[in-house]
């Protein structure tokens, strides 16, 4: 289910039924909010960094309500989400299916917002991240899943005397 959640261009999340734990969320997801998978996994509770309350507590009701009363495990709620970047900025989702099981509810949406507004919010994520990540005064390297070198602070850069584009690879 995960290779598939991966695969589709929308938002998708993987939540216990009634809401409460995050099981997954989709890479199309954590790429434009901002947050690595590792970040969002290690949210307790989730909701609080990811969404707005006014939008955590409309889910929990809707996940509340359409779960008892559907019978054929799939509802398409009209519900718009204030969903929260690594910036601070908010990004609306409009919320089209859930899907129900005993082990858990999927829901999936999209943005409203035009590919160029979601490529400048992503811009303005990664630029306040490096701003704080440089203003560190301890060394700090990130690596991706493989072990490749995807990022250096300038404490680190300084120290390695080297620039960015001679450590990322």
């Amino acid at each position: 289910a995960a290779a598939f959640l991966d695969r589709i261009s929308e938002f998708a999340l993987r939540l216990s039924p009634d809401g409460r734990s995050l099981q997954y969320v989709n890479s199309h997801t954590t790429d434009l909010l901002g947050w690595s998978r590792g970040e969002v996994e290690q949210f307790s509770p989730w909701w609080p960094r990811l969404l707005s309350d006014a939008s955590a507590s409309a889910l929990f009701e809707l996940l509340k309500s359409s779960a008892h009363a559907n019978s054929d495990n799939i509802s398409r709620p009209t519900l718009r989400l204030d969903a929260k970047t690594s910036g601070g900025l908010h990004v609306p989702l409009d919320v089209h299916s859930i899907f129900y099981s005993d082990e858990s509810s999927l829901l999936l949406a999209r943005s409203p917002l035009s590919r160029d507004s979601v490529e400048e919010i992503l811009r303005q994520t990664q630029a306040r991240f490096r701003s704080i990540v440089d203003s560190l005064s301890i060394n700090l390297v990130l690596k991706a899943h493989d072990g490749r070198r995807i990022y250096a602070n300038r404490a680190y850069l300084e120290l390695r005397q080297q620039s960015l584009a001679d450590i990322v690879g």
